[in-house]
């Protein structure tokens, strides 16, 4: 066993003692810098730090200052948050546009703490027809516009902490299964009338799944989203209409997801005597992730996705050049501006290969393509289907 994967049983030991009550299982010493690396990882130092503290665990200095530090942050980006959040909803509603908050603004009730479940950015879904207004309405606010106009969300931006993505859709365009059912929820609810709207606990739960999904097609999925899972389902289980949950999840594709995620927070809140070697590899795959996964799962679900792995090295070419040569879909989601001047494209091309050549994250990305094993992409692709995605 891993250092990682070591301190990544210890944070769910240290979950599961603070949100069951459970004794503290804990065997042998700890590398305490990994301890906080990991936390860090899966986003969710505060959460951690606090089971530390009722548990009574001494950490040594340095990391424990650490802690500290990220701790205090946690709680001022929570507050900053639930401010800007209070003011977006004020604004929007002044301007009469439709709102439906999304995700961790949501999930955080289902926390003994909001600071516990943290978010990167907050996530609100407005009609498309109300862009406009909104990016007017948030530059008045003093948020500098990050992205516009380009896929399925703008991205708004003020300093020091906030980050707010508006979408207009709520999923690409390639997973249409997902598009076409959401759609439904999402009118369902607008019918409704209310200015700040919310799906219903069914359809949130489902949007939930289906998201962390695209999170593990993508590089992966950490700690925090199990444990999201488990506790949506911990408060609200006995509510929901599960005929049409069941039906709907059939609709989706989303059975098998949908029992191994609540298996495995059950098998992590609640574990047996004996270990269950599924369950294990699957909780050794989800620390190595950390929260949103790794670029190396991203480009092996990609080229498996694509070329499957009967010629590796073949799909890995593939790989390369569709950096280099994308597809016009592709050029235009990243430049709208090929859209009004399609003439652009050459220069676009030698743009964006100059990024992947001379920038460190470009080579980066090229050298993780090349040094792909088959192995590696054997072992993703059991993982994936033992969760149930592929």
């Amino acid at each position: 066993m891993t250092a990682a994967e070591r301190e990544g049983r210890y944070i769910i030991a240290l979950l599961r003692s603070f949100l069951t009550d459970a004794d503290l299982t804990d065997e042998g010493e700890h590398d305490w810098k990994e301890l906080y690396r990991q936390t860090c990882r899966h986003q969710m130092v505060a959460l951690v730090y606090d089971a530390l503290q009722k548990n009574g665990v001494v950490l040594p200095g340095e990391v424990e200052k650490k802690f500290q530090e990220k701790y205090w942050k946690a709680v001022s980006k929570d507050t900053v948050f639930g401010h800007e959040y209070a003011c977006i909803e004020k604004a929007y509603l002044e301007q009469g546009v439709h709102m439906m908050p999304l995700k961790g603004c949501l999930l955080k009730q289902y926390y003994p703490e909001t600071f516990y479940r943290s978010m990167s950015d907050m996530d609100i879904l407005v009609r498309q027809e109300d862009r406009p207004v909104v990016k007017e309405c948030m530059e008045k606010m003093g948020y500098e516009t990050e992205v516009y106009g380009k896929d399925c969300h703008d991205v708004y931006m003020k300093p020091p902490v906030t980050n707010i993505e508006i979408h207009h859709v709520l999923f690409e365009k390639s997973y249409e299964a997902y598009c076409a059912f959401f759609q439904k929820a999402i009118d369902k609810v607008r019918e409704e009338g209310t200015s700040v709207a919310v799906m219903s606990k069914e359809d949130t739960y489902l949007y939930l799944l289906a998201h962390m999904t695209k999170h593990f097609r993508n590089g992966g999925a950490g700690i925090r989203q199990i444990l999201d899972v488990w506790l949506y389902w911990q408060k609200e289980a006995e509510h929901l209409d599960k005929s049409y949950l069941q039906k709907s999840l059939g609709e989706i594709a989303l059975e098998n997801f949908h029992h191994m995620t609540r298996k495995l927070g059950e098998y992590w809140m609640n574990p047996p005597e004996k270990p269950v070697e599924q369950l294990e590899e699957l909780t050794d795959f989800i620390i190595h992730n950390g929260i949103y996964g790794t670029q190396e799962n991203s480009i092996a679900n990609k080229i498996m996705k694509e070329n499957g792995l009967k010629n590796l090295k073949k799909s890995k070419r593939s790989a390369i050049m569709a950096i280099f040569f994308p597809s016009w879909e592709n050029l235009c989601t990243a430049y709208p501006i090929l859209k009004k001047w399609p003439f652009l494209l050459p220069a676009v091309q030698v743009k964006r290969a100059c990024k992947f050549i001379f920038f460190h994250s470009g080579k980066e990305y090229i050298r993780n393509v090349s040094e792909l094993k088959e192995e590696k992409a054997e072992a993703l692709k059991k993982s994936m289907d033992e969760l149930g995605i592929y």
